[in-house]
């Protein structure tokens, strides 16, 4: 492995020597996932961040498997259960023992693709297992013990996984602007000038119920900014920009006479100070909901991350409600293990691609798309 020695990986105490760390790489990985009876899918959505080498034994351990045990069948997998795309997780740990068998052309990706599913398929045609393209129990099991019958030579092994050039994900820290990103945010996704009226009419043609509600419950907004859930009048910013305003939409008080704003309006002359009051509003805001919400290693891998930033600058338009559920997906994530950025962000923007709430999921592939732009 390039610039960082293979065995750094492992939970096991210094004296344990290099060789038996090698090992264990792929042996208790393997036994861990089949004592689980986790099933792999890469059909299934679910990402696994199982927590294994927590319980794995800190003296040098011996062989784990004297006989090779009856099949049997393997239980089904919890729910909450998911499949990680993290470096040198569990699921790149089988593609390099199925490499190192022989079986597929598997790049190791840590991703459970096609073409590791292909590989598994053989491996289990050959030892007489189910064919289904799984790695459940019992082709864990199988696995851990062709390896075993192989003979497993630490040094072979070496060999292999260094021709194999695996290397260390590295990721430069992301510059970006906040004030840039919410205006994104504003030309986007939320627009210009609505009130209850506009919200009413856009309510009529609305056939999600989330989407319908969402738009029925709206008061008065400026750039996503709403008058009455976001409590802005009493915010001494917020007073400020809703009396901007009032003195030029045309629909209040201060402002009769004037043509009135129709819905989506940006505010012509008064557009930038509009603007500069919302980064005022909402970047304070923002921060406010990371320390909040998220542990200290999450902030950090989320503010070094420009989508990860993105997408959580845009829950604080949503809501703090929806901030805490985008939060909570991270500090999951990070909390088992998960400090991949790529995988991070994948992660993260499924929950809102996928969200249980018709409003939110229903803009999620434009934000992504926007995000992926950046």
């Amino acid at each position: 492995m390039s610039k960082k020695d293979l065995t750094s990986y492992l939970p096991y105490s210094s004296f344990v020597t290099p060789s038996v760390k090698l090992l264990s790489l792929i042996i208790f990985p393997i036994l861990a996932l089949s004592s689980f009876g986790v099933i792999l899918n890469p059909r299934d959505p679910r990402r696994l961040f199982p927590t294994y080498f927590k319980a794995l034994p800190v003296p040098c351990p011996a062989l784990p498997i004297a006989v090779k045990p009856a099949i049997t069948t393997s239980p089904s997998p919890p729910s909450n259960l998911s499949l990680s795309s993290k470096y040198l997780g569990e699921v790149e740990i089988i593609q390099i023992a199925l490499s190192f068998l022989g079986f597929g052309s598997i790049s190791n990706t840590g991703h459970y693709d096609e073409k590791t599913a292909e590989a598994i398929e053989m491996f289990q045609s050959q030892n007489q297992l189910k064919v289904n393209g799984r790695a459940d129990k019992n082709t864990l099991i199988e696995l851990l013990w062709e390896l075993k019958g192989k003979g497993f030579e630490d040094d072979d092994l070496a060999k292999f996984i260094k021709s194999l050039d695996i290397a260390e994900k590295e990721y430069p820290i992301d510059s970006y602007n906040l004030e840039d990103y919410c205006d994104k945010v504003i030309d986007n996704f939320e627009g210009g000038y609505a009130n209850e009226a506009h919200f009413k009419d856009a309510a009529k043609n609305e056939a999600d119920p989330d989407m319908k509600a969402a738009l029925e419950n709206s008061s008065e907004t400026m750039f996503g900014m709403d008058r009455m859930a976001g409590n802005w009048d009493s915010d001494p910013v917020g007073s400020d920009f809703w009396q901007l305003v009032d003195e030029n939409s045309g629909w209040a008080p201060e402002s009769a006479g004037k043509p009135k704003w129709s819905h989506g309006y940006m505010g012509g002359s008064i557009e930038g100070q509009l603007r500069s009051y919302v980064y005022e509003m909402m970047i304070p805001r923002f921060k406010s909901l990371k320390d909040q919400y998220l542990s200290s290693e999450s902030k950090k891998l989320v503010e070094e991350d420009k989508r990860l930033t993105m997408h959580l600058l845009y829950a604080v338009w949503n809501g703090s409600g929806f901030f805490q559920d985008f939060a909570d997906v991270i500090d999951s994530e990070v909390s088992s293990g998960n400090t991949d950025r790529d995988s991070l962000y994948e992660v993260a923007i499924d929950s809102r691609v996928h969200n249980g709430n018709g409003a939110i999921a229903k803009v999620g592939n434009k934000v992504k798309n926007v995000i992926d732009s950046l």
